[in-house]
């Protein structure tokens, strides 16, 4: 049982920026779901274990589109599935218990951050390239560093032809994110490598890209939509500037 969040060794290092990705645990080994109706008390402990205790937070209303929040405060602003702010000490949450996210770090020292909900709906729609964009408004002509954070991983998502072809619509080839096996009747998608592909072949400056290998389905320390159905709860990515 874990009670620490996951996080990507190469940004840890850095001393500019604080994040994280929970389990299915709180610090004190409680069950922790940081979905639509979690308490303020919950997204306490949440910046408690990130390192900020008390701190703002702001997230989005994720309905698995293209849709970035440029933010300086707490709070929800609406609906969307990316957030970007050039505030420090504000923490960029989004959630996920499958899906993919993803973490966006501009400059050295970091002027801003993007954190994005990347579904397969959110890949395909491009998210990722929204996030970058709106962050580059921000601080253009800055170095990204990006980190792909838990999720399902291929081995794990099957999915129906309607998913791949549209993805592959969005520009990323089929033979970079899916496996056709003789053994199963439906094609097998690895959302995070189509979702590495994109950020790869997106022009900027960007520092090697991060993957956290953590795949919810398999482990049991995550919440996971298609392991545990409607008894599921719900993870946090969370991302912050030092202030």
């Amino acid at each position: 049982m874990s009670h620490e969040l996951r996080r990507a060794p190469r940004l840890s290092a850095r001393a500019d920026v604080l994040h994280g990705f929970t389990t299915r645990f709180d610090g004190g080994g409680q069950r922790m779901d940081l979905g639509t109706s979690a308490t303020s008390e919950a997204w306490r402990c949440a910046t408690e274990l990130l390192g900020m205790p008390g701190a703002p937070v702001a997230r989005v209303r994720q309905v698995h589109g293209a849709v970035v929040h440029v933010v300086d405060e707490g709070g929800v602003p609406g609906d969307g599935d990316a957030l970007v702010t050039e505030r420090r000490g504000l923490v960029l949450a989004v959630r996920m218990a499958d899906c993919v996210p993803v973490f966006l770090v501009l400059g050295r020292p970091a002027v801003a951050i993007g954190a994005a909900h990347a579904g397969w709906r959110g890949v395909a729609a491009g998210v990722l390239s929204a996030t970058v964009r709106a962050l580059q408004t921000l601080g253009p002509d800055q170095p990204i560093h990006a980190v792909i954070g838990p999720a399902i991983c291929g081995a794990h998502y099957e999915v129906g032809e309607e998913v791949i072809e549209a993805i592959c619509a969005s520009g990323v080839p089929e033979s970079a994110f899916v496996a056709r096996l003789p053994s199963r009747p439906r094609p097998l998608a690895d959302v995070r490598s189509a979702a590495r592909w994109q950020l790869s072949h997106l022009g900027f400056d960007v520092d090697p890209i991060e993957r956290l290998t953590d795949c919810t389905f398999e482990d049991p320390d995550l919440w996971s939509h298609r392991r545990d159905g409607s008894s599921r709860g719900t993870l946090a990515g969370l991302l912050a500037m030092v202030p």
